[in-house]
């Protein structure tokens, strides 16, 4: 790994670590990891990877220290570099609403087929 983003990874905190949803609230906050987030995170750590988590949650200090505090919760805090709201350079971003990019016409056909009417523009 030569580049600076070589070994980062970055990971949305909504929808891949914890369960999607609305705000941090004290009910969503109870929520468990998804299903495998903690030993991936384990696993990618012991791998050597940088782990970077990003979420617009983190754009003040209150919503990231509500980040941290889960992370905590769980013991997966010592395994997060960072926590930004800005996206970070990074070799792979893991995210549940990302749109692979292959090319134009597969993402037109992608959010076609998702029910958006593109009529050639976006």
């Amino acid at each position: 790994m030569s580049d600076e983003g070589d070994n980062i990874l970055a990971i949305d905190f909504d929808g891949t670590i914890i369960p999607q949803g609305s705000g941090l609230s004290r009910e969503r906050l109870e929520k468990r990891p998804m299903a495998g987030a903690v030993n991936a995170l384990q696993m990618l750590h012991a791998q050597r990877w940088r782990i970077v988590v990003f979420s617009c949650r983190a754009r003040d200090e209150q919503g990231r220290a509500q980040i941290i505090n889960w992370l905590r919760r769980y013991g997966i805090d010592n395994l997060v570099e960072e926590i930004t709201a800005q996206k970070p350079w990074a070799k792979y971003y893991i995210d549940d609403r990302a749109i692979a990019f292959d090319n134009w016409a597969s993402v037109l056909e992608r959010l076609t087929d998702e029910g958006q009417e593109t009529d050639g523009h976006i």
